[in-house]
């Protein structure tokens, strides 16, 4: 794998990454790429960001605020277990927790006996696989986007959250902190403990939820007319 790249970044005229902390990291690898690297944020997919199918509230039985959303897939640094355990814990027994992320990672049988049951309760739903408008209206009506993410290049969940006004929790690492600017509650580590405060900090604060939500709007709007194109000629 470093073989390849080192020829292909040899190669190229031109390497594209998408975020200044993602360049720091393959200017370290590769020192005599530093001139030819250029930061290109991801551009914000609009078409996909249209339109809703508010039928999937229905269809898992959810309210308006009244449940917080993971969007990912199902990877171990992504921390989607110590959001499990730490919604297990919340003090709010009227809320839901929404996992959006590929079924095809889920493997039940490894996880500990306490997020398998949780796992197996009405107040976990485990989306597998959904449509764009199907995501759009879990964004528009979660409480919040939880993204304990420990490693990252960039972050599309918390931009597609801000656009969509939903409030965002994650964790501190610099290519979040570069991504979601100042639109998100941000976290030192993904650890339960974090995580759970976080929760409960977003929930019972209505005037924390309004600041992330116009932060977030604000700061989506940088991804809004990137022109990867310009960066080739």
């Amino acid at each position: 794998l470093w073989l390849a790249t080192f020829v292909g970044g040899k190669t190229a005229d031109r390497i594209l990454t998408v975020s200044d902390y993602s360049r720091s990291v393959i200017e370290k690898k590769f020192t005599s790429f530093k001139d030819k690297i250029s930061v290109v944020s991801c551009p914000l997919p609009l078409g996909k960001r249209v339109g809703f199918e508010d039928s999937i509230l229905r269809k898992l039985n959810l309210t308006e605020h009244g449940y917080f959303l993971f969007v990912s897939a199902l990877r171990k640094y992504k921390g989607y277990e110590q959001t499990i355990q730490a919604f297990g814990e919340l003090d709010h027994p009227d809320l839901k927790l929404v996992i959006v992320g590929k079924p095809d990672l889920w493997q039940g049988h490894n996880l500990p006996p306490k997020i398998l049951q949780l796992s197996k309760s009405e107040r976990a739903t485990f989306t597998g696989y959904i449509s764009d408008m199907e995501l759009n209206s879990l964004y528009k009506n979660a409480l919040a986007l939880v993204f304990p993410s420990q490693a990252e290049g960039f972050g599309i969940p918390v931009i597609e959250a801000q656009h969509h006004g939903c409030p965002v929790i994650c964790t501190a690492i610099p290519p979040l902190k570069e991504t979601a600017g100042k639109g998100a509650y941000f976290i030192p580590d993904s650890s339960k403990e974090q995580i759970k405060e976080a929760m409960r900090k977003i929930k019972g604060s209505k005037a924390l939820r309004t600041f992330l939500v116009q932060q977030g709007y604000i700061n989506k709007k940088r991804f809004e007319s990137i022109d990867i194109f310009s960066f080739f000629i």
